[in-house]
């Protein structure tokens, strides 16, 4: 693919959207872009990455919570020792993995975010969308893992806690199950108290990164209220096996309850999981 015909020309309607992909737009995508990590050797850091890393190692020493301000910009050029365009590029890292933002003018400065799981989906949807990733893959590596999740959160021997945490989530959705956008706002906490009870961030982090990349842009375009009622009772099923630390049965209603959303999905935008992941 030559650079003229992989950019769109300034007549083109692509240059005119907002960055969505048509519905019905052809799509030419490879997995060239995205090779196993070969070469492992640690490369050369700039020198605003190491600021950024050192920044975000303060902040963790200091225990500065999400909300604090960083010190005004003449203190961190003292403390770092570097030029004011090094900072502000180190900042404008930090900015766009979602921890800190900027606020210009009187009263601004560098506010700390609170960086939750959907800034590292909205990072690997790059990755999705230059290794040809559709949504199709993306649910059907949430549906592997996610029973996986559930049989782990059942090995826990806090069960108590276990239940009280998600049933509190399910009682939350119940709460809205009625309203279309509903479910967007509270659904994902039950399979993110699920992951959480796992033990496990890794697998945590990064299946509520996937859930947060398939709720905005697949299950946000889809009416589950007809649904909604079936959906909070395998929930329900779910929490009640974790809760009684029956890792097997956890599993099973887990990996049920996926299959069963997957084929909704399959049923109300079986075009759209088709596409391949779009870059948040």
């Amino acid at each position: 693919m030559t650079e003229r015909d992989s950019l769109p020309s300034k007549g083109n309607d692509a240059s005119k959207s907002n960055g969505s992909i048509p519905e019905d737009a052809k799509e030419n995508v490879t997995t060239d872009w995205v090779r196993p990590a070969i070469n492992t050797l640690p490369r050369t850091l700039k020198r605003s990455e190491v600021v950024a890393r050192q920044l975000v190692e303060d902040v963790l020493n200091r225990g500065i919570s999400p909300g604090g301000v960083l010190a005004p910009e003449s203190v961190l050029l003292a403390h770092y020792g570097v030029g004011r365009a090094t900072l502000r590029e180190a900042l404008r890292l930090l900015e766009a993995q979602g921890l800190v933002v900027l606020r210009p003018g009187p009263g601004g400065g560098t506010v700390l975010s609170s960086v939750d799981a959907s800034d590292l989906g909205s990072t690997a949807t790059l990755f999705f969308r230059l290794a040809g990733a559709t949504y199709r893959e993306l649910v059907d590596a949430t549906t592997m893992i996610q029973p996986w999740l559930a049989e782990l959160a059942a090995s826990r021997p806090d069960h108590k806690t276990a239940a009280t945490e998600l049933f509190e989530a399910i009682d939350a959705t119940d709460a809205v199950r009625d309203e279309p956008q509903g479910v967007f706002r509270t659904g994902p906490a039950f399979h993110a108290t699920v992951a959480k009870l796992s033990g496990n961030p890794v697998l945590s982090t990064l299946t509520n990164a996937l859930d947060a990349i398939f709720t905005k842009q697949v299950l946000s375009g889809i009416d589950l209220t007809p649904r909604q009622a079936e959906f909070l009772d395998a929930h329900r099923g779910i929490a009640r096996a974790i809760a009684a630390g029956k890792r097997a049965e956890a599993r099973k209603l887990a990996h049920a309850h996926a299959a069963d959303l997957q084929q909704y999905c399959e049923e109300k935008a079986k075009q759209r999981l088709d596409q391949v992941v779009e870059w948040l």
